[in-house]
């Protein structure tokens, strides 16, 4: 063999053309290694994408893949497959002690890509993945714990999504970092119920997006020197047709200002820098107890289709997405020297200075949006009158009273 493999398991005709070959348990270099709680490790080898792709095929049901300490210089997207409760762990004090190097990969569109339920990702680092970092779709039961993914240099070539779990449910990512993404650092899509909570994203064009999810708490993580800190859009286009209970609290958001990277004609590309948290036609959102500082546009915006469809040229034909942002209630943050310096169509509109949370003024008819600030708010807010007062200073209204109103909390998102 090429790679230094245990295993008490030995599937044979499963092998992707390695050498085939078992340890007796009492063997000290077979099953886990001598690791507890690993059924199969693999360790830093003259072929590490075969060594590690051989250890997900052999895999069996609720085993534990780990890795040892080293830099594992991968070529082709690793394929993780089906199996169900599957946990890949990184052995080491940190992320960094275990580094999956993609600098030199060749094939393949995704670092990692996984498929069953009940995964269970840890302990480990992704580096420079030709698309995007590591992807679990489909799965019911997802746990991204302590993974850090990075691009070296915060580019438009790099990988749109760091750490993409898409179309789950029931889903917990906790203790990540990412960096370099040229969508999302954290891109959770198309799922149901779920919990992101301190992680770090810096360097991205969006820290954290939560897109066409229903059930989502966001807490506790740390944006910084992104585009924008974190996005909750309702996209029109796409399978699910919601974007709606979501709770973004006790999250530090700050100097997002960096110059957007964003692969050009997409709807990320035309996010304006500096703003802390944009709503995009979502539903039921609860937006409280964040700190929002050094943010050169706005802290909160929160914007229909119709705007969006202006602004990007590409109107959305989707009939069956409601776009109007609905039901959203923004209390009790800390907000501190924000809007000095709107950028990007922010930058177009007229108005030297922002306010502190802005909306566009889109709704289905007057008072639909249910737009809340607190029964005494003590945010600054402008209101751009809906598309026809967008761009017209003079159509503007920063009278806070219309939302001085409160709405029922969210239920917190548990998970099984």
């Amino acid at each position: 063999m090429s790679f230094r493999l245990f295993s008490h398991l030995c599937i044979g005709g499963l092998l992707l053309g390695a050498v085939a070959g078992c340890s007796s348990d009492s063997d000290d270099s077979s099953g886990g290694g001598g690791i507890e709680g690993c059924d199969i490790v693999v360790a830093p080898s003259d072929d590490d994408t075969e060594a590690l792709q051989t250890a997900f095929v052999e895999a069996q049901s609720d085993q534990t893949v780990c890795m040892k300490k080293g830099t594992y210089m991968i070529k082709d997207q690793l394929s993780v497959g089906a199996t169900r409760g599957l946990t890949i762990r990184g052995v080491g004090e940190s992320p960094d002690d275990v580094l999956l190097d993609f600098s030199g990969q060749v094939e393949g569109d995704d670092g990692m890509l996984a498929t069953g339920d009940d995964i269970t990702i840890e302990n480990f680092s992704v580096r420079n993945t030709r698309g995007n970092g590591i992807v679990v779709s489909g799965a019911t039961g997802v746990v991204f714990r302590k993974i850090k993914v990075v691009w070296d240099e915060s580019k438009t070539e790099n990988g749109a999504y760091a750490v993409y779990p898409t179309k789950a449910k029931d889903v917990l990512v906790e203790d990540c970092e990412v960096v370099g993404a040229s969508d999302a650092g954290i891109y959770l899509g198309q799922s149901e119920n779920a919990i992101l909570r301190r992680n770090t994203a810096h360097g991205n064009v969006i820290g954290i997006e939560v897109e066409n999810t229903t059930g989502a708490e966001i807490y506790e993580n740390t944006t910084y020197d992104n585009t924008t800190g974190i996005f909750i859009p309702l996209l029109p286009n796409l399978q699910r047709k919601a974007s709606e209970l979501t709770i973004v609290r006790d999250n530090m958001i700050y100097e997002n200002n960096r110059s957007n990277f964003g692969e050009k004609n997409t709807v990320v590309s035309f996010l304006p820098p500096g703003v802390g948290i944009i709503l995009l036609n979502s539903d039921k959102v609860r937006v409280f107890g964040n700190t929002i500082k050094d943010q050169k546009s706005t802290a909160v915006g929160i914007v229909g289709q119709v705007t969006m469809d202006e602004v990007t040229g590409m109107v959305s034909m989707d009939t069956e997405t409601d776009g109007y942002p609905e039901e959203i209630y923004i209390h009790d943050n800390t907000f501190e020297n924000i809007g000095g310096m709107p950028a990007g169509i922010l930058a177009t509109l007229g108005v030297a200075t922002l306010e502190e949370v802005v909306w566009d003024g889109s709704e289905k008819s007057p008072g639909s949006a249910k737009l809340c600030l607190g029964e005494s708010p003590d945010q600054t807010f402008r209101d751009f009158g809906g598309l026809a007062g967008v761009g017209d200073p003079s159509k503007h209204s920063t009278d806070v009273g219309p939302h001085s109103c409160t709405l029922p909390d969210l239920d917190p998102i548990t998970l099984p």
